[in-house]
């Protein structure tokens, strides 16, 4: 794999979906977690914000790790919740010099095109989008026709913003295997 610093790149992963190959990710939010996992070969660590630190890329070794950038009211950056593009934009550059490689993010297209447009890697959200269940309540997404088509719409448009992997959460297996073969996005 073309790597810098013994660590993948967006390019890396990219490739990995292109040539069919399993990419694993884990949650981790301790310091052994990360470890663990790397040491047990994991591709991928998503890591909250509130718990990425330059000793966590440390631990994590050469995982790709993906910073989870809390949206609105689920948390904040600086002692501020993150609302604005620039917001968005300060917390990732803020991250990336901790050594975060791409950022999750599961705010408006705006802001994660704002992201995009300054070549930060975002991982966006397909299905049922924790922030937004004020809309849509706690339940699988993508189980009617209507549902899996706008859900289809909501892909198309995140990979024409730049998005270059998204969460699947709550979404029939048959539709977000379609979504993944279909789509360059990785999931």
């Amino acid at each position: 794999m073309g790597m810098y610093h013994n660590r993948p790149h967006v390019q890396d992963i990219r490739a990995m979906k292109k040539r069919g190959e399993k990419i694993s990710m884990i949650y981790v939010s301790t310091h052994d977690e990360a470890a663990a996992a790397a040491a047990a070969g994991i591709h991928m660590l998503s890591i909250e914000g509130r718990f990425f630190d330059a000793e966590m890329r440390e631990a994590a070794g050469d995982c790709f790790i993906q910073v989870g950038l809390p949206y609105g009211g689920w948390g904040s950056f600086n002692g501020r919740p993150l609302a604005t593009a620039e917001d968005y934009l300060r917390a990732a550059f803020h991250y990336a010099a901790l050594g975060g490689d791409a950022y999750y993010c599961s705010a408006s297209y705006d802001i994660q095109k704002a992201l995009c447009d300054n070549y930060i890697p975002v991982v966006a959200h397909i299905g049922l989008i924790p922030s937004y269940i004020s809309w849509t309540g706690w339940r699988a997404v993508g189980k009617t026709a209507d549902e899996a088509t706008a859900l289809w719409k909501h892909t198309r448009t995140l990979e024409k913003i730049g998005a270059f992997a998204a969460e699947l959460e709550f979404v029939p297996d048959r539709v977000g295997k379609y979504l993944s073969e279909n789509s360059s996005i990785i999931m």
